[in-house]
């Protein structure tokens, strides 16, 4: 069952339960002002009778008039002597006296009449007879007998049935009404879910999205859109990523490849070169497998997008800073300086001592062994932390700046030195896991700053 025909049926099924309420309630509520109605006919009716005999009892009352000449309506009326015997029949013929009504008739006329002629007990009763259902109130008239007044239910029965037929009828039209605006209603509300549903099925099925993305609005379904619109934006941006990233490895692998080829040709072709010869091309192998090495690893771990697994914690980037320096002291033998501020951040250590690292090895590496030893540089404030490495080399050609973190990106001055051009790279995509920055530029008194920052 769709969406779309659960919600109809949902809205269908409360207006019906509406409907259904509604009915009842204006039904019963109906039935009972009718039967009120009708128990107000007896008592009046009852009451005229009462006043007609009292009238017709007193002597000096030329207007008094005779039972017989009231106007009842629908209720008929039957009197009761003292003795319990019917002595008087008036207006319809709905009454049928039973033996209770006779016993109030003796009661009551066993009583002493009183002036006012107040009846001793009002009695109603609901009484079944060939006719249908009467509604029959029995009075007793002290020192008269009783008066029974009757009046058939069929009016009041007949307009309470006929209220819930007609009731019935509208409320399957209001139904119906309600079924098929909740079915339009649906439909255009779950439009954009129905585009999306498909354009999930396209992108299962081919990869890519044919289908438009439904409009981003501010309820569900358009941040339900744009979310998936910003997770498939991703997706093809990483494949595309990922294609370059391929393209660029295999590109950059043939030269150590090609390398590492010749000079094992070499070395079969010429099995009695001199030990020097034999030495210096050893040399260059254990030199080109070196950098294939570190290429393949660093590709890897680009590729892969791999995050080291240590949860972040907080890290003093000032003694992190030093211990850098001191491990590229020792690896080069040339200086690296530390002016860091005593600044800490919530990161992962391994991924922020890795950016260092290669900051601080680009420097040294293009800076040239001649130049001032560079600066490792730590500052911090509120609601950032940065880390910078200040070189005194030749700078980087301003067309290069904006391409330093791209993978394999290397200026063509550089082409003849090592390195596989992803060390900036790595520093980028270590800033990014952090929810930092990277920047490169050069300074006005010569040689370039190249850093990252960090949320503190």
């Amino acid at each position: 069952m769709s969406l779309r025909l659960k919600l109809a049926l949902l809205s269908a099924g409360l207006v019906a339960l509406a409907v259904g309420v509604v009915t009842a309630t204006s039904s019963r509520l109906i039935g009972n002002r009718l039967a009120e109605e009708v128990d107000q006919s007896l008592v009046d009716a009852v009451a005229e009778v009462d006043t007609a005999a009292a009238t017709q009892a007193r002597p000096g009352r030329p207007n008094a008039r005779p039972p017989g000449a009231l106007q009842l309506g629908p209720v008929g009326l039957v009197v009761l002597s003292a003795a319990g015997e019917e002595r008087t029949t008036l207006g319809e013929d709905v009454v049928t006296v039973n033996e209770a009504d006779r016993s109030l008739a003796r009661e009551a006329g066993s009583v002493a009449a009183r002036p006012s002629a107040d009846p001793t007990e009002f009695t109603f009763s609901t009484r079944s007879t060939e006719q249908g259902e009467v509604r029959t109130l029995a009075v007793g008239l002290p020192g008269s007998g009783a008066v029974v007044a009757g009046r058939s239910l069929d009016e009041v029965q007949s307009v309470t049935s006929d209220l819930r037929r007609r009731s019935g009828v509208i409320g399957l039209l209001v139904v119906a009404a309600a079924a098929a605006v909740g079915w339009l209603l649906t439909r255009g509300a779950t439009a954009p879910l129905h585009r999306l549903r498909r354009a999930t099925g396209e992108l299962a099925e081919t990869g890519s999205i044919q289908t438009p993305l439904p409009p981003a609005g501010r309820d569900e379904v358009g941040q339900l859109a744009e979310s998936f619109g910003t997770m498939v934006n991703q997706l093809e941006r990483s494949r595309a990523q990922q294609r370059a990233l391929v393209e660029d490895a295999g590109h950059e692998l043939r030269t150590p490849l090609t390398s590492l080829r010749l000079n094992l040709e070499v070395l079969a072709k010429y099995p009695d070169l001199s030990p020097e010869e034999r030495a210096s091309l050893l040399a260059d192998l254990d030199a080109e497998v070196a950098e294939l090495s570190t290429l393949t690893n660093e590709i890897v771990e680009l590729a892969t997008d791999r995050r080291d697994e240590a949860p972040p914690t907080e890290v003093a980037l000032d003694r992190l800073a030093e211990r850098v320096a001191r491990r590229a002291t020792r690896r080069t033998g040339r200086a690296v300086a530390v002016d860091a501020q005593p600044v800490t951040t919530i990161a992962q250590a391994p991924l922020v001592e890795r950016a260092m690292v290669n900051l601080v090895d680009n420097a040294l590496k293009f800076a040239g062994p001649a130049a001032e030893a560079p600066s490792l540089i730590v500052r911090g404030d509120d609601t950032r932390a940065t880390v910078e490495v200040r070189d005194h080399g030749s700078g980087i050609p301003p067309e290069d700046l904006p391409k330093v973190f791209d993978r394999f990106h290397r200026a063509d001055g550089a082409r003849a030195l090592p390195g596989s051009g992803l060390g900036l790279a790595i520093v980028a995509s270590a800033a990014e896991a952090s929810g930092g920055t990277t920047w490169a530029r050069n300074e006005p008194d010569g040689g370039a700053s190249v850093g990252f920052s960090l949320l503190r």
